[in-house]
């Protein structure tokens, strides 16, 4: 942080971290220092007063008619419904396990039926072994109820998979078990978008190590297909018991991605996905039960895509080896 465009970077992204925080940008601030004898440093400060968010102040430019503030508030609550907030009355959607280990159980029972068994994710052998070169894949759950304390677990796993060889950590899924983040999809994807700016080569650059890919229960993708009618199934690729934030290594990405085209991937998991059905794709997801797809497991020898991905996972592990 020495260098002056690390440092500009830094305070870039605590900007981007402020549309989702609760307590930092509003009553915590952040301010840089260079008078100190270590050179740079980061001054936490506690500020008191009106949050950014009341708008409600003595200001005339700000003051609207009653039915202007009525139509104001009706926009608003319709576009939280459009976007994406997903809040339900429905407690099977929204309730959490009071237990780690049977949140953990049921995130490794989903990746063991959908992104591995039906071959969903081509490099992930079972929910404990992944990637290119096959390594170990790390969970860990966080009950965080805000975005600050979801940035400290993020930052504390990036942490440990920089820490560790790719054969010890290959990838990582940190599961977001709060009630906030499962009822709010658009306020996850808030969160997803400020850590991928601190990736991003205007960001902190952090590209070159790392790559992200996020899950939630009610994912869609936006990608002018019919994702909420005939071709809803595919949004299943992405759509998990808890929203999850799965942070790879860009290297394995890349020799993936140079190995086995995306579309192909694509194209691939909508012919699964559809084979399955939506239907009972979203009864299991609201039952967090995978049941249904014991026995299923996809042939890989049978599969280009699949078999393909096999081929390179043998390879990358011989190459391991040889190191």
């Amino acid at each position: 942080l020495q260098e002056s465009s690390h440092w500009s970077a830094l305070f870039e992204h605590l900007e981007c971290c402020k549309d989702v925080c609760d307590r930092f940008g509003t009553r915590l601030a952040v301010i840089p220092s260079v008078d100190g004898e270590d050179g740079r440093a980061v001054v936490l400060r506690e500020v008191s007063g009106e949050t950014m968010s009341n708008f409600e102040d003595d200001d005339d430019d700000w003051e609207l008619s009653p039915e202007l503030l009525a139509k104001l508030r009706a926009s608003q609550a319709e576009e939280a419904a459009e976007i994406g907030s997903i809040e339900s009355d429905d407690e099977s959607t929204n309730y959490v396990e009071s237990s780690d280990e049977d949140i953990l159980e049921i995130s490794k029972r989903w990746v063991n039926a959908v992104i591995s068994d039906a071959g969903i994710c081509p490099f992930s052998v079972n929910a404990d072994r992944a990637g290119l070169p096959p390594g170990n894949v790390r969970y860990q759950v966080t009950r965080a109820p805000d975005a600050e304390t979801a940035y400290l677990a993020y930052w504390n796993e990036v942490v440990a998979l920089m820490s560790a060889t790719d054969a010890e950590i290959a990838t990582t899924l940190l599961v977001l078990a709060h009630p906030r983040w499962i009822r709010n999809l658009e306020e996850f994807e808030t969160l997803g978008s400020t850590l991928g700016q601190a990736l991003d080569t205007q960001g902190l650059g952090l590209d070159a190590d790392l790559q992200l890919v996020f899950f939630h229960p009610g994912f869609v993708f936006r990608d002018g297909r019919d994702r909420a009618g005939e071709d809803r199934a595919a949004n299943f690729a992405r759509r998990s018991p808890y929203p999850m934030i799965n942070i790879l290594r860009t290297e394995q990405v890349r020799a993936a991605q140079k190995g086995l085209p995306t579309a192909l991937v694509y194209q691939q998991n909508e012919l699964t996905l559809a084979g399955i059905g939506a239907d009972l794709l979203e009864s299991m997801l609201k039952d967090r039960d995978w049941k249904p797809l014991d026995g299923k497991k996809v042939d890989r020898k049978q599969i280009e895509v699949l078999r393909l991905a096999q081929d390179l996972m043998k390879n990358a592990a011989a190459a391991d080896t040889d190191k």
